[in-house]
C-alpha cells in the first residue's frame, strides 16, 4: 500500500510540472531543455539523466530524444541502441554508489505502472540492505545538490570511448 500511494504522489508531481510545459510530455520538455534536469550523458539520440524521484542512491534514467509512448511503438534498430547503453551507464554508476548490484526497469502502459508515456528505461542500483523486507525502497525527492555529486561521479566513471557512435 505503501508504494502505491507513493507512485500516486509521483504521478501529482510529474502531473503539475507537464502543466506547466507547453508540451504533453515531461521528457520531451526535458530534450527541449525546457525543465531543468541533471545531466550524465547525452548525444543525438539519447539522453541520461538522474532520476529526480529516485528508488536508490544513483537511479538513472536513459530516455531517447524522439518520443514514443511505449516500447512497441519504437523501431527496433533504436530499442537496440537504447539498451545498448544500459551496461554503459550502469558500468559508470555501480562503482559510483558503491552498489551491490542493479535492477534495469522499463515500463510499458498503465497497468505496468508507466508513470511517464514516453519510452525510458531505469537504472537502480541495489544495496545488500536496501530491501530488508524484500519489497522495493520507497521513492523519495532527491536534493539537486545530491542529484549533481553523484551525476559527476557517474561522469568520471563514464568512458565515452566505449559509447558506439555507430549502434547509437
Amino acid at each position: 500500500m505503501d508504494l502505491y500511494l507513493n507512485y500516486k504522489y509521483i504521478k501529482s508531481l510529474v502531473r503539475l510540472e507537464t502543466e506547466l510545459g507547453k508540451s504533453s510530455c515531461i521528457f520531451c520538455d526535458i530534450v527541449k531543455k525546457r525543465l531543468p534536469f541533471v545531466n550524465v550523458y547525452e548525444d543525438d539520440n539519447f539522453l541520461v539523466l538522474m532520476d529526480k524521484y529516485p528508488i536508490s542512491r544513483g537511479h538513472t534514467l536513459i530516455i531517447p530524444k524522439n518520443h514514443y509512448d511505449n516500447l512497441l511503438l519504437m523501431p527496433e534498430r533504436e530499442v537496440g541502441r537504447l539498451y545498448s547503453l544500459v551496461p554503459i551507464i550502469a558500468r559508470a554508476i555501480v562503482p559510483t554508489v558503491k552498489a551491490d548490484g542493479f535492477n534495469v526497469g522499463q515500463n510499458n502502459g498503465k497497468a505496468a505502472n508507466q508513470i511517464v508515456p514516453h519510452v525510458h528505461v531505469h537504472i537502480i542500483p541495489r544495496f545488500n540492505d536496501d530491501s530488508p523486507n524484500g519489497r522495493w525502497p520507497m521513492r523519495r525527492v532527491a536534493s539537486h545538490e545530491e542529484l549533481f555529486k553523484i551525476a559527476d561521479g557517474i561522469k568520471r566513471f563514464l568512458n565515452p570511448t566505449l559509447v558506439n557512435k555507430d549502434l547509437i
